[in-house]
């Protein structure tokens, strides 16, 4: 089974699914049309002499500085190499992999101008179960750039990953499975680190593991309310809604229906 990414179907189950099951992606052609599209319109400005940030233009404080064709490869390398300097400790496999789930989905809308192979790389790196090690405290509030500075450095072929089990260099990593180094054109660099796809990342299992918590919580609730012949008045729907709070309304539905059936609803179960 693979689950085909378009851009805009991306959800936490899904996330959860590639991160930590391994479930292998799929682009969706649809979504490859759009990034062969807005790679075109970006190319076709650039030859109109339109400035454009991180593409013809440097970023930060070198926005206005422009960069020539001849050093759109060299220029995006090195603003890989120059935010790739966050520190232990690292993040997990299952983190890495849950980021690069929800970037290549993010890119898929078409928005960045990133060249498709760059978007293909991500697919290929989940997909063969090469994760990049991603050292987790870097920038924060400027977007997770010095994070995902260390995925694009595995993608250049540069820093280390994880690979069957095993820590090696990239280059010797995607060697092995069948691989060879992304180059970099104009504006990948950037789509690859100004995101908060990091965050997110992390945020979607976290959120998973609190989703499935919750539920656990309401199973177990349910069974020491049933084993103590309790009180089922306040998971009434009546008494609820009067409250108005949507996170009691459906945990009360859920324990409902975990009591459908149970002699607790009966008075004084089993005496006259």
């Amino acid at each position: 089974m693979k689950i085909v990414l378009t851009g805009k179907n991306l959800t936490v189950k899904k996330v959860w699914d590639i991160a930590v099951n391994g479930v292998e992606v799929e682009i969706a052609p649809e979504a490859e049309a759009r990034l062969e599209a807005a790679r075109k319109l970006v190319y076709d400005l650039a030859e109109k002499d339109v400035p454009i940030y991180g593409f013809t233009t440097g970023v930060g404080w070198n926005k206005d500085r422009r960069i020539a064709k001849e050093f759109f490869e060299d220029f995006n390398r090195k603003l890989i190499y120059s935010h790739s300097f966050a520190v232990a400790p690292e993040a997990s496999d299952a983190e890495v992999r849950a980021v690069m789930a929800i970037r290549l989905n993010c890119l898929l809308l078409g928005h960045t101008g990133v060249q498709l192979d760059v978007a293909r790389r991500y697919a290929e790196f989940l997909n063969a179960g090469i994760c990049p090690v991603v050292p987790e405290m870097g920038s924060v509030g400027e977007a997770d750039l010095t994070q995902l500075a260390h995925i694009g450095l595995a993608m250049i072929g540069e820093g280390e990953v994880n690979y069957k089990g095993y820590r090696l260099p990239s280059a010797e990593a995607q060697k092995k499975a069948g691989l060879e180094p992304v180059v970099l054109g104009p504006k990948d660099a950037l789509a690859l680190v100004s995101s908060s796809a990091y965050s997110a990342g992390v945020a979607a299992l976290v959120f998973k593991e609190i989703e499935e918590l919750a539920d656990m919580g309401d199973i177990i609730t349910s069974l020491s309310l049933e084993g103590l012949n309790g009180n089922t008045s306040p998971l009434e729907p009546e008494v609820l809604e009067a409250r108005g709070l949507e996170g009691q309304i459906q945990s009360a539905a859920r324990m409902r229906a975990y009591l459908e059936g149970s002699d607790i609803y009966d008075t004084y179960p089993g005496k006259p």
